[in-house]
């Protein structure tokens, strides 16, 4: 089966009294980085829930004393930046159960340290294994801390936050508009009450005499109108504002797990006759389905790896040197395609051998005079 591992992110701001939530993670002091509660987080097959409970955090308390015989197996749990790096900022010293869910203290390095003195980020994300198989023994451990990362670019909607200051400003923004409209109500309701009509001692009805109030009252309710309507564009204008940046930290997120796997492909599947991107992309896939056949194809593809390494060793051949020719070629091909409009990907080819014979002599040394 595939390890099950996640990602949660706390803020950590840098600013006002909130900063005592970094002071208190310089100082070595439990922070929390997994609240108690149900969360939601977006997988390969949509939403999902799941719960953090005190069952839960006990489990991860008691795996983190073990970690070194049971899962991760190793001393040191790092915490890095943004998920990517394999650089350290600072390591877990201690995981522990707090009122709020789960903490944990940390010593720093310079880098990171000096990172938190500086401001320079605003989140904690957590690395957490709902299920990961330990290598030693092929048991399922579950409820594991893996590690964690400092980042501006907690994943949002896989994350156990805590409110950030935008959504602070937008419940204050929710709650200034309700205020002006209990006010307005309650002009509107004074209105119908001062100028109802009564009933004389005569008989029949007439206005009651209230001199020189309409007009007040009519401006006052004026006012609260376009109080309230400015409430309401300020409002608009913030939450098209959060969904840009929405937008724009997407992008960013998925541009960074696309470096990431690419990374990945390079440290363990170099010697595969494969282009990078599409090597990287079904790594991803086979890690974020967590399917139970992931794990299979993925020592699959590390036993071919390592055979294409033999091979290249054998025949002097630099590790990735067969994928540089082909993706040259293909990007050759391409750009004769797009000159040439009509021309079709063999008599493309042809063509970018006789224009680059450089490219036709490497290309004949690596695949074979015998293969296309």
């Amino acid at each position: 089966m595939a390890d099950k591992i996640g990602r949660y992110a706390v803020q950590l701001p840098s600013a006002d009294a909130d900063a005592a939530v970094a002071g208190r993670a310089l100082a070595g002091e439990p922070i929390l980085v997994f609240p108690y509660g149900r969360h939601y987080r977006e997988g390969f097959e949509g939403v999902y829930a799941f719960e953090v409970t005190p069952e839960v955090v006990a489990q991860a308390v008691e795996n983190f004393a073990r970690r070194e015989e049971r899962g991760v197996r190793q001393a040191l749990l790092p915490v890095n930046e943004d998920h990517t790096s394999s650089r350290a900022l600072g390591w877990f010293m201690d995981v522990v159960a707090l009122p709020e869910g789960l903490g944990a203290a940390f010593s720093w390095n310079r880098r990171g340290r000096e990172a938190l003195e500086g401001g320079e980020f605003a989140y904690f994300s957590l690395e957490f294994a709902w299920e990961m198989v330990d290598r030693a023994t092929g048991q399922v451990v579950t409820n594991q801390v893996v590690g964690g990362a400092l980042t501006n670019y907690p994943f949002f909607g896989q994350a156990a936050a805590l409110m950030s200051r935008n959504q602070q400003q937008e419940v204050g923004m929710a709650e200034a508009l309700e205020t002006v409209r209990a006010e307005r109500d309650g002009l509107l309701s004074l209105i119908r009450g001062l100028f109802g009509r009564v009933t004389p001692a005569g008989g029949g009805t007439e206005p009651a005499n209230t001199p020189g109030a309409d007009d007040a009252l009519q401006a006052r309710v004026a006012a609260m109108e376009r109080d309230l309507h400015a409430v309401q564009s300020e409002r608009d204008a913030y939450r098209t504002q959060l969904a840009e940046v929405g937008t724009s930290l997407s992008a960013v997120t998925e541009a960074r797990a696309r470096e990431h796997f690419a990374q990945v492909v390079r440290e363990q599947f170099s010697h595969l006759p494969a282009p990078l991107e599409q090597l990287a992309g079904a790594v991803r896939w086979l890690e974020e389905t967590g399917g139970e056949h992931a794990q299979v194809v993925l020592a699959v593809l590390s036993a071919a790896d390592g055979q294409f390494a033999q091979a290249f060793k054998e025949r002097g051949v630099q590790p990735q040197g067969l994928v540089t020719i082909h993706a040259r070629v293909d990007a050759l091909v391409a750009q004769y395609q797009a000159t040439h409009p009509g021309v079709d990907s063999a008599e493309a080819l042809r063509g970018v051998m006789r224009e680059h014979p450089d490219v036709y002599e490497a290309y004949r040394a690596e695949v074979g005079d015998g293969r296309s």
